[in-house]
């Protein structure tokens, strides 16, 4: 309470005493309240630190004209995860760049700052090879950016291991057996989502050919038969390959001549096999075969040469039964003899052939 004398005087200057207290109100003015909106919004992940100060006014009072927030530090995010958009260091300014926050009582409704994977394509190269007995793994891995796929953030290194093999002729689909992303020291990898295709692992059928084995002899009334076989030699033809190292080749030949003569020495394709260490690895070959040959010579090749004869024509038949032989190769088997048939005959003006028969 405060306590003043006052003088009042009237029309005739006569002084008025009054004791006057006075009681003051409250002029109170109170922070200007207004909560402030963070804008959400989301990235791919690319490796950046990111922020957002976008914002709205959502709740209140305006603020003032010429006043403005400013956001001098906010929430960051790199890694794909989700925060809320906090701000946490701002202030409010007038046009003068007067601080004027402690005039305003600010709430705010935070968004999301988003960090989305990365999608990459990962792809298995295709492989093949010729059967040789060993596996053939996937082939070299790459990152194949397209529609909906990145390529991998600059800097980052990818370690990434295939799996499956294909040994036998045949095709299969590689696989992934491991991948990892890294940035430096750093193992980022749980940024990325990654396709894999895996690319065909094919082995294709080594391309044999088999020369079933030729004989010749002379006659002797058995059959002439040769189980030997021999594989086409590469040096000669690079169509076809020797057989892999340690695999064995069993072959059956059906080939017989027992006349003089000769014929193809054939074979038994059911019963053509090829083992590795006791397993049966035949589908894994293409196989051709070319035939040898069976011949058969005579004991002896004997030219016979009939005579010759001349006349002057009477009528009768002109006949010459002389001859004599040759042995041109081999010999008369022992108690073996041969006979001539000489009937060759001219009877008119002209000449003919002294023909022979001949039996051993």
């Amino acid at each position: 309470l405060f306590f003043y004398v006052i003088i009042i005087k009237g029309e005739n200057n006569e002084e008025n005493i009054y004791d006057i207290t006075y009681v003051y109100g409250t002029l109170t003015i109170t922070p200007r309240p207004i909560t402030f909106k963070t804008r959400s919004t989301r990235w791919i992940y690319d490796g950046k630190e990111h922020s957002y100060t976008a914002f709205n006014t959502i709740y209140g009072l305006p603020l003032l004209s010429g006043h403005k927030l400013v956001v001098t530090e906010s929430t960051k995010i790199t890694d794909v995860g989700e925060k809320l958009n906090e701000f946490t260091a701002y202030k409010i300014v007038d046009r003068q760049g007067n601080d004027k926050t402690f005039c305003y009582n600010i709430s705010f409704n935070n968004g999301l700052l988003t960090v989305n994977k990365r999608q990459i394509r990962l792809i298995s190269e295709e492989v093949s090879k010729i059967y040789d007995g060993t596996p053939l793994y996937g082939g070299e891995l790459r990152v194949s950016p397209g529609p909906y796929y990145y390529d991998l953030v600059d800097g980052h290194i990818m370690t990434a291991k295939p799996s499956g093999s294909q040994t036998d002729v045949g095709t299969s689909t590689s696989g992934l057996e491991s991948v990892v992303i890294k940035e430096g020291d750093r193992d980022v990898t749980h940024n990325y989502a990654i396709a894999f295709f895996g690319g065909p692992i094919t082995v294709y059928p080594r391309p044999l050919k088999i020369i079933t084995g030729s004989a010749e002899k002379t006659y002797d009334g058995k059959a002439l038969t040769s189980s030997k076989y021999t594989v086409y030699d590469e040096s000669t033809d690079s169509t076809y390959l020797p057989l892999v190292v340690g695999h064995t080749l069993t072959v059956k030949t059906t080939g017989s001549q027992t006349q003089i003569g000769e014929s193809p020495n054939t074979y038994d394709e059911s019963k053509t096999k090829i083992t590795a260490q006791g397993k049966d690895v035949t589908k894994n070959y293409s196989i051709v075969y070319e035939q040898g040959t069976l011949k058969v010579n005579p004991c002896a090749v004997i030219t016979i040469l009939t005579n010759s004869d001349i006349k002057i024509f009477d009528g009768k038949p002109l006949t010459n039964s002389g001859y004599e032989y040759v042995v041109v190769h081999g010999n008369l088997q022992s108690g073996h003899k041969l006979k001539v048939n000489v009937f060759g005959s001219q009877k008119l003006p002209g000449k003919s052939l002294n023909e022979a028969t001949a039996t051993v």
